[in-house]
């Protein structure tokens, strides 16, 4: 090997521990999950050059990118919602404090006011949780909108078997 040869390779090498050095610490400061941590340093120090740019390109900056997307959704809908005016005739005006305190909550989380005509139920008894999901399934004329943590099969499946074919 000559000697420019056996320089770059020197040089090359210094770079990418100097810059794996300095990922890696990037990648302990941002990164919460062990298992992502270990798994992107991994990637950083066995993967010369291309594993730190993976991680400056995808691991770095989750947060800002949900934000950022978040943004573009909001500039494509804000323009819809004039015509959802009429939706937004909640006042806080003739509610008791709490509701009043409720309602301007809601406001500061989500962004947007609450609405009229909806409705909704916090059910803790699981049978009569199924019960209403299939009414409300049965009774439905367009769509039913459920919102939950998980939802799974299990051995309450045989009653809502009527239910899934309508689904």
């Amino acid at each position: 090997m000559n000697f420019t040869t056996s320089l770059l390779l020197w040089i090359l090498t210094n770079l990418h521990v100097l810059l794996s050095a300095v990922l890696v610490v990037l990648v302990l400061l941002r990164k919460k999950e062990p298992v992502s941590t270990i798994a992107w340093i991994l990637g950083v120090v066995f993967i010369p050059y291309v594993g730190g740019l993976a991680f400056l390109v995808f691991g770095n900056n989750r947060v800002e990118r949900k934000v950022h997307r978040k943004r573009r959704s909001n500039a494509a809908i804000s323009p819809l919602l004039p015509t959802l005016a009429h939706y937004h005739s909640l006042s806080p005006d003739g509610s008791s404090r709490l509701n009043q305190q409720l309602m301007s909550l809601a406001i500061q989380i989500t962004g947007t006011r609450p609405t009229a005509r909806n409705q909704i139920d916090v059910l803790v008894d699981t049978n009569r949780t199924y019960g209403l999901q299939e009414q409300a399934i049965r009774e439905a004329k367009h769509h039913v909108h459920l919102e939950y943590y998980i939802f799974q099969p299990d051995e309450t499946e045989i009653g809502r078997a009527s239910c899934r074919e309508r689904v």
